[in-house]
């Protein structure tokens, strides 16, 4: 290897530092880029940051989502092998600082595809590939007629975000004026224009992919479950999802040709996709690997090791060996949502741990920090089981999580 791997902050959501901890168990030198160590408290991995290898350098306090600190913290590295920025905050930033310095990374352009979902379908309408009819207004009064052309119902979304925030099916003009006033103002988030979209019907999955050398690899499916209308906040996944193998091989030639579109050629990525009467229709993609402990369940079941392949892609390193997919184990989270402001008792999350097939718990300190998923109530964490079955994963996960949603009350310091 030639140079160091640099690491541009990670999830937050409990197991982003495993792949900081499997850089340093490749004994790949290291610098890992932060605005605080702290927001990692409770992550499975805290150890490396805790007691950091020889291997690593940690430089903490930098504004990671600000392209001139970046740059600055990169050039204080030294040689540089590669880089990667695995949280969705940081990742325009980095694109620029990287642009800048002429290092090596994913191009702005990509990135931008990726992160602003009117440029995304624009590519992938251009490339004919997964098309959703969708129409982007700067106005109420845009966003209104833009309801009118594609017919109700729709959804109308933030050009821009994550997280499904701002995000809301509309089968009004009422409905759509709301929701639209919400994003224009930036009343859920930062202000963006809007993009109504034709509503796709069936259901969610994504597709854990990744490519390098101009191989995609699909690593598995993931069962997704959403809330109700009118939101469409993520409350479970399990992996790994088996469908026919049709419709396996449908999902991934719709993801080579999206990805091909938006122009991503190498490293890990996470598409959302709908199984529509016509076939897959891609949502939206991540430039990136799946968020909270999604990644984890891939690396453990699938026999890629996310995480090390990831690293190994970066610096240039060949690609690990894969091993025979785990047979008769399955993995699933369940958000824990419920007020902000609450949490549960010790005794209640000691009790949720000792549960059979539960490995994780993380709810976030006090409520705060927190996603709102609609109905006044809030994404506070989640727990990870696991099962012999699917069906078994899946029912430990949100048998634990409906536990600790009953037990939830106010937080007072």
């Amino acid at each position: 290897m030639n140079g160091k791997l640099v690491i541009v902050e990670a999830l937050g959501t409990g197991h982003g530092l495993r792949l900081l901890e499997t850089a340093c168990r490749m004994e790949v030198p290291t610098v890992f880029i932060t605005t605080s160590v702290d927001r990692y408290s409770r992550d499975v991995s805290r150890e490396v940051l805790d007691s950091p290898p020889p291997s690593l350098r940690i430089y903490s306090g930098v504004d990671t989502r600000d392209a001139g600190a970046i740059a600055d913290s990169l050039t204080r590295v030294g040689r540089i092998g590669g880089i990667l920025a695995p949280v969705d905050r940081s990742l325009s930033a980095t694109a620029q600082a990287c642009a800048k310095l002429g290092l090596p990374f994913l191009d702005s352009d990509v990135v931008g595809r990726c992160a602003d979902k009117a440029a995304f379908r624009e590519a992938c309408n251009e490339a004919g590939v997964a098309q959703v009819r969708a129409i982007a207004a700067d106005t109420v009064g845009g966003a209104l007629t833009a309801a009118e052309q594609l017919g109700y119902p729709v959804v109308v979304k933030p050009a821009t975000g994550t997280a499904s925030l701002g995000v809301r099916a509309a089968s009004s003009s009422d409905e759509v004026t709301r929701a639209a006033e919400l994003i224009l103002s930036g009343a859920e988030g930062l202000s963006s224009r809007v993009l109504v979209e034709e509503y796709l019907v069936g259901p969610l999955v994504s597709a854990e992919v990744f490519r390098r050398d101009g191989q995609t690899l699909l690593l598995g499916l993931t069962d997704r479950i959403l809330s109700a209308p009118p939101t469409f906040a993520e409350l479970a996944w399990t992996f790994p999802l088996a469908l026919p193998p049709d419709t396996s091989d449908q999902i991934r030639d719709v993801c080579v040709r999206v990805l091909d579109a938006v122009g991503f050629t190498q490293g890990p990525a996470h598409v959302e996709l709908v199984l529509t009467a016509s076939g897959p229709r891609v949502v939206e993609i991540n430039p990136r690997m799946a968020g909270r402990g999604l990644s984890y369940l891939v690396s453990t079941l699938s026999g890629y090791d996310e995480y090390a392949l990831t690293v190994a892609a970066a610096i240039g390193a060949p690609a690990p060996a894969a091993a025979a997919p785990t047979t008769g184990r399955y993995g699933a989270e369940h958000v824990v949502s419920g007020p902000v402001g609450t949490t549960v008792g010790e005794k209640d999350m000691e009790i949720v741990r000792n549960l059979p097939g539960v490995e994780f718990v993380r709810l976030a300190p006090g409520g705060r920090n927190v996603t709102p998923i609609g109905d006044g109530h809030y994404d506070l964490g989640e727990v990870l089981a696991w099962g012999a079955t699917f069906a078994e994963a899946q029912m430990r996960a949100r048998s634990a999580a409906q536990f600790l949603m009953g037990r939830l009350r106010p937080d007072h310091p």
